[in-house]
């Protein structure tokens, strides 16, 4: 088990065990949390299962960084209960609950590593699908399916989203600042509130709308996305015209060129 960990509770120090294995051994508490941890970090990798009959009382200690009189710290550990002792062989004591964690744990990483490379082969197989798929019928079909697709979207654009966009920048232009873009912000804006139900008309209304606020002018808050920032922003901005703006919505700045606002 490779890069695993094991729960060490915060209770270990002051744990009455702990206590009286350091009482017992001679040495400060701080130096037999250390042994403790040392001793089962080397169980984790060397006997998962906390099992340490195949080894011997030495090989114990020596994986708990155990340097003191030989055999006293096992034995010491087997008295106040940090290890079994059944016919002749070492456990970990209640080591079994303990792994029960460490396998589910283990289980849960090796399933992640495993669906981490089967995407990674997935795309890589794609990848090469797509560079060998010339000729393949459904591949080709597809690649046409993609391309109407493009085509439809770049359709919707043209009929409802740019209408709305060039509106706004008819009726902000100042003769200040380079063109405006029409950009994935913007765009975003307009496709959300023509999905909500507005019409173009209903768009272009209420950015007519905003230019007659003289607060919304003068404090350049005219960007696209600022008016249409909500289906309410929206409404507020239509509610600003009479009706005869609302049937025949025209820009009040016409110079050439724009101010910058976004």
């Amino acid at each position: 088990m490779s890069n695993m960990y094991f729960e060490f509770h915060d209770t270990v120090k002051d744990h009455p065990k702990t206590r009286k294995c350091a009482r017992d051994l001679g040495v400060p508490i701080v130096q037999m949390v250390g042994h403790l941890a040392c001793l089962w970090s080397w169980s984790l990798r060397m006997a998962a299962d906390g099992e340490l009959s195949s080894f011997e009382v030495c090989d114990i200690e020596i994986g708990a960084e155990w340097e003191g009189e030989p055999g006293l710290f096992v034995s010491t550990l087997e008295k106040h209960r940090y290890l079994d002792c059944m016919d002749g062989s070492y456990f970990l004591h209640d080591w079994a609950d303990y792994a029960e964690h460490l396998k589910a744990r283990e289980r849960k990483r090796r399933e992640r590593e495993r669906k981490k490379s089967q995407m990674s082969r997935d795309v890589t197989g794609s990848h090469s699908m797509s560079r060998d798929s010339a000729g393949i019928p459904g591949v080709s079909r597809r690649t046409n399916e993609q391309k109407e697709q493009k085509e439809q979207i770049n359709k919707s654009e043209l009929e409802n989203v740019r209408p709305v966009f060039d509106f706004w920048v008819k009726t902000f232009s100042k003769g200040k600042g380079p063109a405006p873009k029409l950009d994935d912000k913007r765009r975003g804006k307009i496709r959300a509130r023509l999905k909500e139900g507005f019409s173009i008309a209903d768009l272009q209304a209420a950015i007519l709308g905003a230019s007659k606020s003289d607060y919304h002018v003068t404090n350049n808050y005219t960007g696209l996305v600022t008016i249409l920032k909500s289906a309410e922003t929206v409404e507020g901005h239509i509610a600003r015209l009479s009706g005869a703006e609302m049937n025949s919505p025209e820009p009040v700045f016409t110079e050439p060129g724009f101010d910058g606002a976004i």
